[in-house]
């Protein structure tokens, strides 16, 4: 019978074989449509211009090294003096000035353009990337996650240019070290206002949680207080336009959502429960873009049922398995003074006994670490 089977096996086409192992091949993906016309100059101007924008507001400035290449390419191959495209032209010549300025600050630290400008403080694009280099050290989150470091920082660039101030001849300097000037004072206000509500953060470690006023659960089941005691409590209080795609934080936020995420996974059996908190969310969802936008208009309200339908979409679409609660305005900004941050998501840790163990504003590595940490230590590894 063996013999048999071989010689059958041995006489099918080696292609009727394969065709009938072969498995399914997959539908291919529809093809995208062109982002420009490389016969058209005004697609391709258009498309120069409208990406110059992104990158000039995308904090990633990796992304800004990688693109400037490819657009620089793209400029120099349009007719540069054709009359119908001068306003593009000059638009774009500036875009890519900005983006070389961008990728410049990127790639220099700021030890090293702090001596530059102390060796030549008349020197107008270098003053220019100083106080775009400490605006982008400084700022949030820097200035949130490490506020005396940041403080250091600004007082090395004050000194610098009040060198500048003294040796500067050319007006354009001088309107730029004015400029630079500002942003260094706004920044000391923001570093004081950080260190501030640390201080009311710690003061507040030890102390009662907050008791906090649902309106209504959107997904599961109905909590009361009783089902909450004894329990670790990671409250996450957040706002819907944390979701829209177009803000330069939406990638920390999903993120985020990730951890939240591994670590209800991990600590659910041993008594976590995450809770998301917001409260009126005035953006609305956008059926184009299949995602949440902000409401211009100064005076418009989304309705309420419009807000819980958005935010039941916005559960599903990313699947949230911790349990998310909207308070009504009055009883989300109670919860939100209760516990002083400067940004959101903003993070709770609560122990069994109903005691505040941690706070913490925004997306971080060190904030992360130090939530993982504050898990760890109440729930156990």
């Amino acid at each position: 019978m063996s013999r048999l089977l071989t010689a059958i096996l041995l006489s099918v086409p080696a292609a009727a074989w394969s065709q009938q192992v072969e498995p399914p091949r997959p539908a291919a993906a529809p093809a995208q449509p062109p982002k420009y016309n490389p016969n058209d100059p005004k697609s391709v101007l258009d498309y120069i211009n409208k990406e110059i924008d992104v990158v000039l507001h995308d904090r990633d400035a990796l992304r800004s090294v990688l693109r400037l290449g490819e657009l620089e390419a793209l400029f120099a191959g349009l007719p540069q003096d054709a009359p119908e495209l001068r306003d593009g032209i000059a638009q774009a010549r500036i875009g890519i000035l900005n983006m070389r300025d961008k990728v410049y600050i990127h790639s220099i630290t700021l030890e090293a353009l702090l001596q530059k400008v102390r060796d030549d403080p008349d020197n107008f694009r270098e003053v220019y990337c100083l106080g775009q280099k400490i605006f982008a050290e400084v700022y949030q989150p820097a200035f949130i996650v490490e506020p005396d470091e940041c403080a250091k920082k600004v007082t090395a660039v004050r000194e610098v240019l009040a060198k500048v101030e003294q040796a500067a001849i050319s007006d354009l300097t001088r309107k730029q070290l004015t400029r630079s000037l500002r942003t260094v004072d706004d920044l000391d206000k923001d570093i004081a206002l950080s260190l501030e509500t640390r201080k009311k953060q710690q003061a507040l470690i030890g102390q009662d949680a907050a008791q906090f006023k649902v309106e209504t659960w959107l997904n599961g089941s109905e909590l009361a207080a009783d089902d909450l005691k004894g329990k670790v409590l990671l409250l996450d209080l957040f706002h819907a336009a944390n979701f829209i795609p177009d803000d330069s934080d939406y990638q920390e936020w999903l993120g985020h959502l990730q951890r939240l995420a591994e670590w209800q996974k991990k600590y659910a059996e041993r008594g976590l429960f995450v809770i998301g908190l917001t409260g009126d969310n005035n953006v609305r969802w956008d059926e184009a873009k299949q995602a949440p936008v902000r409401v211009r208009a100064v005076k418009e309200r989304v309705p309420q049922a419009e807000q819980l339908a958005l935010l039941k979409r916005l559960i599903e679409k990313h699947e949230l398995k911790h349990r998310v609660a909207i308070q009504q305005r009055e009883e989300h900004f109670k919860t939100i003074m209760y516990y002083p941050s400067l940004t959101q998501p903003h993070v709770i840790v609560v122990d069994r006994q109903g005691k505040i163990r941690l706070i913490r504003g925004g997306v971080s590595e060190k904030f992360t670490r130090d939530i993982d940490q504050a898990l760890a230590s109440l729930l156990g590894e």
